[in-house]
């Protein structure tokens, strides 16, 4: 090597190095979250849903998935329509729709689709959250900075369970499905604590309808018990004679021993001769 002419290699030719990893730009990324569904990476189009982990979701493609019965594992724990909620954001006056729908050609630059309607910051800029009364969707920066009971956008009442945040960090989701677990499994309890009580209701009423139909059966004997005791001593009653039959030549004498009104025959005097 050297002095024949040729090049002197250098170290990076002769080593071989391990390509760095690709990563995506977190930016990048966020704005992806907030712009496509979670489920089917279309476009995020209204009418938009959100579950209780906080991602969203095109309402038209979890309908299709359910009646196929074909929600991913992953998304196993949408169960029905009642386990999504519809939010309502702010459209971005600023996005401009150039047709785009695949994610590769997503422009982080341009497509942001939505914005604060208090501060007006654009989604993936911070973090949002949906409140459960009416769904509406403000930056936590406004709720934190205009503190209220009342939606700021249609004045519902709303408490502190009823803020979902939205698109929570990876370090969350573990937390939120734990915490939505255990809610399901008190929500059963619950339930199953509710179908008891309800049933041990119909249980005494029936029991008290038996004892009253019961009194009522009773009641009905005893008034035909009565009735028809009442009914045998009107039945007259026929009593033979023990007394002799009373005919011809001694009707007479059988008479005179209960009247004095019969005459008695004059006695006879006999003399002797």
């Amino acid at each position: 090597m050297g002095c024949d002419g040729g090049s002197i290699p250098m170290r990076v030719e002769l080593v071989k190095m391990k390509p760095k990893e690709e990563r995506a730009d977190p930016a990048e990324v966020e704005k992806i979250r907030w712009t496509y569904c979670a489920i089917s990476n279309e476009r995020l189009t209204p009418p938009i849903v959100s579950c209780e982990l906080g991602f969203l979701y095109n309402k038209e493609v979890i309908i299709r998935l359910l009646l196929d019965k074909s929600i991913p594992k992953d998304f196993a724990h949408i169960r029905g329509l009642k386990d999504v909620r519809e939010v309502h954001f702010k459209p971005n006056p600023n996005f401009q729709d150039t047709g785009k729908s695949s994610v590769h050609t997503f422009d982080p630059a341009t497509d942001a689709l939505f914005v604060c309607p208090i501060s007006g910051l654009e989604v993936g800029k911070g973090r949002f959250s949906a409140l459960r009364t009416c769904g509406h969707v403000f930056s936590d920066k406004s709720l934190r900075e205009c503190p209220s009971a009342e939606c700021l956008e249609c004045g519902v009442p709303f408490a502190k369970d009823d803020v979902v945040v939205l698109n929570p960090r990876d370090t969350e989701v573990d937390e939120l499905r734990s915490a939505l677990d255990a809610r399901r499994q008190a929500e059963k309890l619950v339930a199953k604590e509710k179908k008891k009580e309800k049933q041990r209701s119909k249980d005494a009423v029936k029991l008290a309808d038996e004892k009253k139909e019961s009194g009522k059966r009773k009641l009905e004997e005893t008034s035909a018990g009565s009735s028809k005791r009442a009914g045998t001593s009107h039945i007259p009653i026929k009593v033979a004679s023990s007394s002799p039959a009373v005919t011809g030549s001694t009707s007479e004498t059988y008479k005179s021993l209960f009247t004095s009104s019969v005459k008695k025959p004059a006695m006879q005097l006999f003399t002797a001769t």
